[in-house]
């Protein structure tokens, strides 16, 4: 479940209201359909919350480093 969107300052996040499981860095996040809306980038074991980089960031990281094949058709 979200507990927020953008609370931190940067790019574009995505806060789960779950702690997520160490070692699951990277990992992706998907809404109810599906669908990759993020990868997680970190975690809050004091309020038990993960964050996640929204993936409209994702694709600006491959795009810089000539990887965009990996999301686009």
């Amino acid at each position: 479940n979200v507990a927020g969107i953008n609370k931190f300052m940067g790019a574009s996040n995505i806060q789960s209201s779950q702690l997520s499981v160490q070692g699951r860095s990277g990992g992706g996040l998907f809404n109810s359909q599906g669908v990759f809306i993020g990868v997680l980038s970190a975690a809050d074991p004091d309020a038990k919350q993960g964050l996640y980089m929204n993936v409209d960031n994702v694709k600006k990281m491959l795009d810089k480093q000539g990887l965009s094949g990996l999301y686009r058709k």
